[in-house]
């Protein structure tokens, strides 16, 4: 059987009692008859009347059901408890995995340190990190040198840097498990590093503004880098009326906006532009195939019928064979033993076989009352 579902409680028990009908509950017994916390309720209030006893207090039960029921009733109302000196002195200190909130109710703080004596919201304070901390920091000012940010300034997940540098920024931040957001709006030819107090070089954070923060986080030692965009430059200008786009592999092209008398499509990746045309179907294959670094070469001069070539480049590639009938026959191309493309015509008759060939298979052309007039390939 479960435990019952707690029935509200409007407000803390005897909260409207007069005075003298709730007692404060004093630590040591005051008198004979009165509760405290070290005894509760004294012997003489156990003991029956006839032989001497006393009852006990209303003004007692109205006191200690009123302490117990101003935590109930605040634990209730989704408060988390805020730092006390009083608790302090009486536990000892707070253990470790203690939470608290801050006293302007926007930060929530987790102890790591046993037996801490220390105020979280203290910018001295040691042991305290944040959980959860709503809003931004502001660091104004800013002109160079080091700024050590309080464990309040850092509590935020969202760090805005203003000033006019003269020199290279540097910002410690607490050596802890979190991630940042740091917005870098100084002006000035001069370096903004975050780093902890203990690392050497740190990430540097470049000018920006609230649209385009760096994403930073800290593993406990150091400042990383939450995300290192990949280098993919492109050496050469694309052509004018060009979109640069990324295929589905990553790589990077330029798609010509067709003019009047223009119907090709341009290839730009590092170190290289390639114009592509041959036909229609052409085109259409290669943007199939991702253009990596791909143009057709004329093979015709090493290629010859009934002959087995592997296609060896790591990639699939695209097989172009033109012919010429001399007498009634036709020409057939196989991939991996598989008749792929096929033509049959009559004499003096030309046409062209195509196909794709995956990366290591074997492709074959064979000639029947023909010859190879062109062999082409995009590799």
């Amino acid at each position: 059987m479960g435990a019952p579902t707690p029935e509200f409680i409007p407000e803390a028990f005897a909260i409207s009692a007069a005075p003298g009908f709730r007692n404060t509950i004093p630590t040591s017994p005051v008198t004979t008859q009165r509760a405290s916390f070290d005894l509760g309720f004294p012997p003489l209030t156990m003991t029956p009347v006839v032989a001497g006893g006393k009852p006990m207090l209303g003004p007692d039960m109205n006191g200690i059901l009123y302490m117990i029921t101003t935590h109930t009733v605040y634990a209730q109302s989704g408060e988390p408890y805020k730092y006390s000196a009083d608790v302090v002195v009486a536990i000892g200190g707070y253990a470790v995995g203690t939470i608290l909130g801050s006293a302007d109710g926007l930060t929530v703080w987790y102890n790591l340190t046993a037996g801490n004596t220390d105020d979280p919201d203290d910018p001295a304070s040691l042991g305290w990190v944040p959980l959860y901390s709503y809003g931004a920091t502001a660091i104004t000012g800013l002109t160079g040198g080091v700024r050590v940010l309080t464990p309040q300034e850092a509590a935020k997940s969202v760090i805005a840097l203003f000033g006019t540098l003269i020199g290279n920024q540097q910002i410690i931040l607490p050596a802890t498990v979190k991630d940042w957001l740091i917005v870098n709006t100084c002006s000035g030819a001069f370096t903004v590093t975050v780093k902890t107090a203990t690392q050497v070089t740190g990430i540097t954070i470049p000018a920006g503004s609230f649209a385009s923060p760096t994403g930073v986080y800290a593993n406990g030692s150091d400042i990383n880098l939450t995300y290192s965009p990949a280098a993919l430059p492109i050496d050469v200008l694309p052509t004018a009326n060009t979109i640069a786009k990324r295929d589905n592999l990553g790589y990077l092209y330029a798609a010509t906006i067709a003019g009047a008398t223009d119907n090709t499509t341009r290839v730009a990746t590092t170190a290289f532009t390639q114009a592509v045309g041959v036909n229609a179907t052409a085109n259409a294959l290669l943007m199939m195939l991702g253009s990596v670094l791909q143009s057709w070469q004329d093979v015709t001069g090493s290629r010859a019928g009934f002959t087995n070539y592997v296609n060896s480049t790591g990639r699939p590639i695209a097989v172009s064979v033109q012919y010429h009938i001399f007498a009634n026959g036709g020409a057939f191309l196989f991939v991996d033993g598989v008749m792929v493309s096929r033509g049959i015509a009559n004499d003096n008759d030309d046409g062209t076989l195509f196909t794709v060939v995956p990366a290591g298979s074997t492709y074959q052309a064979q000639f029947s009352g023909s010859g190879l007039a062109l062999w082409a390939e995009l590799r």
